[in-house]
């Protein structure tokens, strides 16, 4: 088994750690599981109740329900088990095996990058048996129109444009019944636009001096990456 991290070490914008419950409902970090305050929407509701002693609004509930509509980890008819296995989703077992593949729909969470994205999943796997062999993106600013599913690039690049929200659509494979990859993590990296960006330059200014000791402005040949 081996265990695989994809995209760089960046400033995070949002994370999944699968299983693992939440400190608080807008904490920066999002998490998937079935206790403090988060869960996968499973498509159904068997009661309606009213609690008297929540801090909730529903405002709140509005938006995580809206968040969490597609979101399949815990749904009983799904290939995917977010609950099983505390921090990692799996394929699901049915009577000991597992099938060939299965795909995870996450709940929604903010995006509104200040910069480009940069997508990295850490997964558990065995080579040439199991994989996670495709991460996808689809990003809304109302939860409600969604562009449509996008990979991301070979380095975690993020495809999808850049909106208020992101949802992700990750597939997991085995070739072997008894075996299945192992989701731990996803990351969404922020990465911020340089200052000459956002002063309407197209490349870094440099300043220069001549040999009498004056001032003056050159454009390099070729431009620096933003990108490490």
């Amino acid at each position: 088994m081996r265990s695989q991290r994809r995209g760089g070490n960046l400033g995070v914008a949002c994370a999944f750690l699968f299983g693992r419950a939440e400190s608080g409902m807008y904490s920066r970090h999002y998490y998937g599981g079935m206790h403090a305050n988060t869960y996968y929407y499973a498509g159904g509701f068997d009661d309606w109740f009213l609690e008297t002693d929540s801090q909730l609004t529903a405002d709140d509930l509005l938006l995580y329900f809206k968040s969490s509509l597609h979101a399949n980890g815990g749904d009983a008819s799904s290939d995917v088990d977010a609950l099983a296995e505390p921090g990692a989703v799996t394929l699901k077992a049915t009577d000991g095996e597992y099938p060939a593949s299965g795909v995870l729909y996450t709940r929604a969470v903010p995006c509104a990058l200040s910069g480009s994205g940069r997508v990295a999943v850490t997964s558990e796997y065995t080579a040439g048996v199991t994989s996670v062999s495709l991460v996808e993106t689809s990003t809304s600013d109302d939860l409600e129109e969604w562009s449509a599913w996008q990979a991301v690039g070979t380095s975690g690049e993020l495809q999808s444009p850049n909106r208020q929200y992101i949802r992700f659509r990750v597939t997991l494979t085995s070739s072997d019944p008894l075996r299945t990859p192992k989701l731990l993590e996803i990351q969404l990296h922020d990465i911020p636009k340089a200052p000459y960006e956002k002063l309407g330059f197209a490349r870094p200014v440099i300043l220069g001096k001549t040999e009498h000791g004056k001032m003056f402005l050159k454009m390099p040949l070729i431009s620096l990456s933003l990108v490490r």
